[in-house]
């Protein structure tokens, strides 16, 4: 996937280049269409790669990302 002008292969990728660098929650919804447009599977990628942040943070990506489908990841983290 290209994101502003970066090609995001990696989890480090989507992490650093990608959901980092997301100013805003329509900025984040964009990175999902074009993310879900590529990937059938990215909103459980999302959800996975939330979990890398604080628990603020994961809930922000969530939220702003607008992740529908959620994987036992971060329920599990979320409930301790």
């Amino acid at each position: 996937m290209i994101w502003k002008g970066e090609k995001l292969v990696t989890i480090k990728d989507f992490l650093t280049k990608g959901i980092n660098r997301c100013d805003s929650q329509e900025e984040a919804k964009i990175f999902m269409q074009f993310y879900r447009a590529e990937n059938p599977r990215a909103d459980e990628n999302m959800d996975f790669m939330s979990c890398y942040y604080t628990t603020d943070e994961m809930m922000r990506i969530r939220a702003w990302f607008d992740i529908e489908k959620q994987i036992h990841t971060s329920h599990t983290l979320l409930a301790k």
